[in-house]
């Protein structure tokens, strides 16, 4: 795949089915939480960015939750 600039990004985007816009909204939950504890200077558990925590499991639980009612 080659590297898109800023306005490529944003048209692809916008392509993309509010189906899966949701879901990789939902599969980067754990790296932005990760990225904001790092910038308060909070230690991350380990796993979340690499999807292998209990944290990560309870993230795909909440994940499914919001999948199966339609809510954000």
């Amino acid at each position: 795949m080659r590297c898109m600039d800023w306005i490529e990004a944003i048209n692809h985007w916008r392509s993309l089915p509010p189906e899966a816009q949701q879901r990789r909204r939902l599969a980067n939950l754990p790296r932005k939480a990760a990225r904001s504890m790092a910038f308060a200077g909070e230690p991350a558990p380990d796993g979340w960015v690499e999807g292998g925590s209990e944290s990560c499991a309870k993230m795909h639980k909440v994940r499914r939750y919001f999948e199966k009612t339609g809510t954000t």
